[in-house]
Protein backbone atom coordinates (compact mmCIF):
# COMPACT_ATOMS: atom_id res chain seq x y z
CA UNK A 1 0.00 0.00 0.00
CA UNK A 2 2.88 2.45 1.06
CA UNK A 3 4.56 1.58 -1.75
CA UNK A 4 1.55 2.52 -4.58
CA UNK A 5 1.17 5.53 -3.05
CA UNK A 6 5.18 6.23 -3.42
CA UNK A 7 4.73 5.14 -7.21
CA UNK A 8 1.77 7.39 -7.20
CA UNK A 9 3.63 10.28 -6.07
CA UNK A 10 5.98 9.65 -8.66
CA UNK A 11 4.06 9.05 -11.41
CA UNK A 12 2.75 12.39 -10.53
CA UNK A 13 5.50 14.07 -10.61
CA UNK A 14 6.68 12.69 -14.21
CA UNK A 15 3.42 13.95 -15.37
CA UNK A 16 3.78 17.62 -13.96
CA UNK A 17 7.50 17.64 -15.10
CA UNK A 18 6.71 16.51 -18.89
CA UNK A 19 3.51 18.80 -19.02
CA UNK A 20 5.79 21.93 -17.93
CA UNK A 21 8.21 20.60 -19.87
CA UNK A 22 6.14 20.15 -23.29
CA UNK A 23 4.18 23.87 -22.68
CA UNK A 24 7.52 25.53 -21.70
CA UNK A 25 8.39 24.51 -25.51
CA UNK A 26 5.88 25.36 -27.62
CA UNK A 27 5.74 29.01 -25.86
CA UNK A 28 9.61 29.25 -26.34
CA UNK A 29 9.06 28.19 -29.93
CA UNK A 30 5.81 30.62 -30.29
CA UNK A 31 8.41 33.07 -28.91
CA UNK A 32 10.67 32.66 -31.16
CA UNK A 33 8.48 32.85 -33.72
CA UNK A 34 7.39 35.90 -33.03
CA UNK A 35 10.58 38.16 -32.12
CA UNK A 36 11.80 36.44 -35.57
CA UNK A 37 8.33 38.27 -37.28
CA UNK A 38 8.52 41.04 -35.42
CA UNK A 39 12.41 41.58 -36.30
CA UNK A 40 11.27 41.03 -39.99
CA UNK A 41 8.74 43.23 -39.84
CA UNK A 42 10.72 46.07 -37.81
CA UNK A 43 13.65 45.82 -40.93
CA UNK A 44 10.60 46.13 -43.41
CA UNK A 45 9.34 49.18 -41.56
CA UNK A 46 12.83 50.46 -41.68
CA UNK A 47 13.28 50.30 -45.23
CA UNK A 48 9.80 51.58 -46.54
CA UNK A 49 9.11 54.28 -43.59
CA UNK A 50 11.32 56.44 -45.93
CA UNK A 51 8.87 56.32 -48.73
CA UNK A 52 5.41 55.03 -47.83
CA UNK A 53 3.42 56.59 -45.59
CA UNK A 54 0.48 54.14 -45.82
CA UNK A 55 2.79 51.35 -45.17
CA UNK A 56 4.03 53.03 -42.89
CA UNK A 57 0.80 53.04 -40.80
CA UNK A 58 -0.07 48.98 -41.56
CA UNK A 59 3.24 48.30 -40.30
CA UNK A 60 3.48 49.92 -37.72
CA UNK A 61 -0.33 48.60 -36.68
CA UNK A 62 1.58 45.39 -37.01
CA UNK A 63 4.29 46.20 -35.17
CA UNK A 64 2.34 47.10 -32.29
CA UNK A 65 -0.14 43.79 -32.56
CA UNK A 66 3.35 41.40 -32.57
CA UNK A 67 4.72 43.61 -29.66
CA UNK A 68 1.38 42.74 -27.81
CA UNK A 69 2.11 39.22 -28.87
CA UNK A 70 5.81 38.94 -27.54
CA UNK A 71 4.63 40.88 -24.12
CA UNK A 72 1.53 38.26 -23.81
CA UNK A 73 4.07 35.22 -24.38
CA UNK A 74 6.84 36.59 -21.91
CA UNK A 75 3.81 37.15 -19.54
CA UNK A 76 2.75 33.65 -20.30
CA UNK A 77 6.40 32.68 -20.12
CA UNK A 78 5.94 34.77 -16.27
CA UNK A 79 3.08 32.74 -15.31
CA UNK A 80 4.69 29.27 -16.73
CA UNK A 81 8.14 29.74 -14.45
CA UNK A 82 5.70 30.35 -11.18
CA UNK A 83 3.84 27.44 -11.84
CA UNK A 84 6.93 25.33 -12.55
CA UNK A 85 8.00 26.56 -8.89
CA UNK A 86 4.85 25.45 -7.47
CA UNK A 87 5.34 21.93 -9.23
CA UNK A 88 8.92 21.94 -7.94
CA UNK A 89 7.86 22.95 -4.34
CA UNK A 90 4.99 19.86 -4.60
CA UNK A 91 7.83 17.80 -6.06
CA UNK A 92 9.77 18.31 -2.40
CA UNK A 93 6.92 17.82 -0.50
CA UNK A 94 6.05 14.75 -2.14
CA UNK A 95 9.24 13.36 -2.12
CA UNK A 96 9.58 14.94 1.81
CA UNK A 97 6.15 12.39 2.24
CA UNK A 98 7.63 9.67 0.26
CA UNK A 99 10.47 9.28 2.79
CA UNK A 100 8.28 9.87 5.63
CA UNK A 101 6.00 7.20 4.74
CA UNK A 102 9.17 4.94 3.55
CA UNK A 103 10.75 5.65 7.63
CA UNK A 104 6.93 4.74 8.71
CA UNK A 105 7.48 1.92 6.60
CA UNK A 106 10.61 0.38 8.04
CA UNK A 107 9.47 1.35 11.55
CA UNK A 108 6.54 -1.30 11.12
CA UNK A 109 8.23 -3.97 9.91
CA UNK A 110 10.96 -3.76 12.63
CA UNK A 111 7.60 -3.33 15.02
CA UNK A 112 6.27 -6.46 13.21
CA UNK A 113 9.77 -8.48 12.89
CA UNK A 114 10.09 -8.00 17.67
CA UNK A 115 6.14 -8.84 17.20
CA UNK A 116 6.51 -12.11 15.68
CA UNK A 117 9.81 -12.94 17.96
CA UNK A 118 7.52 -12.20 21.25
CA UNK A 119 4.87 -13.93 19.82
CA UNK A 120 7.09 -17.29 19.15
CA UNK A 121 8.25 -17.22 22.67
CA UNK A 122 5.14 -17.01 24.28
CA UNK A 123 4.00 -19.94 22.61
CA UNK A 124 7.48 -21.89 23.48
CA UNK A 125 6.70 -20.73 27.04
CA UNK A 126 3.04 -22.15 26.60
CA UNK A 127 4.22 -24.82 25.06
CA UNK A 128 6.93 -25.72 27.84
CA UNK A 129 4.11 -24.91 30.50
CA UNK A 130 1.68 -27.47 29.34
Amino acid sequence: MLRQQIEGHEKVKQEITMEYKQELKKLQEELGRLKRSYEKLQKKHIRDFRGNAKNHREDRSEIERLTGKIEEFRQKSLDWEKQRLIYQQQVSSLEAQRKALAEQSEIIQVCLGHFEIMRGREVLIKFELA
